[in-house]
This record gives structure tokens, C-alpha cells and sequence, in this order.
């Protein structure tokens, strides 16, 4: 079964026995195993999470995988732009993801309301609601302004395995806040295609 139409597609939507998250090791590794390790021992997804590695695989397959998940788990941050956050969201994933160096170019951190936050200083929500980077100088992105990810600190996974978290119960629970984060997403994915970019150029 193609993992986002368990959620997003047809009519009425049908709830997910379990949430695909799909990840890449080579962008930092170390920190997605500490975030997998924190989601897993807390037990508090309302259905299991399956993680999907993407690694040495074709663009082509690349592309089915994540298409096949409902949430991309990214943790490249000493990067610039960073594509593959981008690269979810025009697959119809929920992107839980840090900005590093360039992210705020495209990302808009959705709000989170987590009880658990309430008893971490660490992670109260002014970490989630970073203010982006000024709109792009020459005015060439229109880009939404609405939510079309969950932004946590480059290098916290504890943030991080929250966060996926929070956005797996948000799916299973069919919350409107998914399909605002899907279509504002898609419409990011779409305001930075190739064939903007090269119009741009």
C-alpha cells in the first residue's frame, strides 16, 4: 500500500496501522539512531513507527520510498540549502527536520503543542518557533508563508524524537494541521522546482 494514501488520500481518509519514517544515514547518522532510541523508548506513538533508511538507492527509488512514507525525519544541518526536506515535502511527506545554514530559505516551522514540553526546560516552545531568514532579496521565490514543517535545533534529537512524534499522532488522528502542512509543503516544493529555478536563472 502507498503509505500517504493510507492518510491523505480518497475518501474519508483511513487511519494508518502504522507511520512510515523515512531517514538517510549519511546526514548524520549518530543523532537519527539517538532520536530513533528516544521515540522508541518513550512508547508513545498511538501506532508503531516503521523506520525507512534510504541509502545508496537510485533518485527513482529514492523518490517511491519516500512517497511510500509519511514523515521525513532529517537531520543534515551543516549544510547549506539542504535538499532533501524539499525533496519530502514534493513527495507528500510531513518534513520534521533542522534548518543548518540555509533551511530558513524555504522552511516555516508549524507551532507544537506537546505536554511533555511543559517539564523540559530545554525544549520549551520558543525553540520550535524560531523566526525564518528575511524573504529572498530579489523577491524571485513566492513562496507560502503558511506551516510546512516541524523545525527543531540542528544536532537535538531529544527535539527531534518528539517532534516525529508528535507529527505521528497528528497523522493517525487525521488533524487538520497535516493537510495544512502537506498542501503548503507541496506548494513550496513547487515554488522551487527545476523549472523555477531555471526561469529564475
Amino acid at each position: 500500500d502507498h503509505g500517504n494514501s493510507l492518510v491523505f488520500g480518497g475518501n474519508p481518509p483511513v487511519k494508518p496501522k502504522k507511520i512510515n519514517v523515512a531517514w538517510m544515514p549519511r546526514k548524520n547518522k549518530a543523532i537519527a539512531i539517538q532520536a530513533m532510541q528516544i521515540l522508541e523508548e518513550r512508547a508513545r506513538t498511538k501506532v508503531p513507527v516503521n523506520w525507512v533508511e534510504i541509502h545508496g538507492k537510485t533518485p527513482d527509488r529514492v523518490a517511491v520510498m519516500l512517497q511510500n512514507s509519511h514523515i521525513f525525519m532529517g537531520t543534515g544541518f551543516p549544510e547549506g540549502f539542504g535538499l532533501p526536506p524539499l525533496e519530502a515535502m514534493a513527495c507528500g511527506m510531513v518534513a520534521v527536520t533542522s534548518a543548518g545554514y540555509g533551511g530558513w530559505d524555504y522552511l516555516r516551522p508549524a507551532e507544537i503543542a506537546v505536554p511533555a514540553l511543559a517539564n523540559l526546560p530545554a525544549l520549551t516552545p520558543p525553540v520550535f518557533l524560531s523566526e525564518p531568514g528575511q524573504p529572498d532579496e530579489f523577491g524571485e521565490r513566492d513562496l507560502p508563508s503558511g506551516p510546512n514543517a516541524f523545525v527543531v535545533p540542528d544536532g537535538d534529537p531529544i527535539s527531534l524524537a518528539i517532534c516525529v512524534e508528535h507529527a505521528a499522532n497528528l497523522i493517525v488522528d487525521g488533524d487538520p494541521l497535516v493537510a495544512e502542512l502537506l498542501k503548503n509543503g507541496q506548494q513550496t516544493a513547487d515554488a522551487l522546482s527545476c523549472v523555477r529555478q531555471k526561469e529564475n536563472v
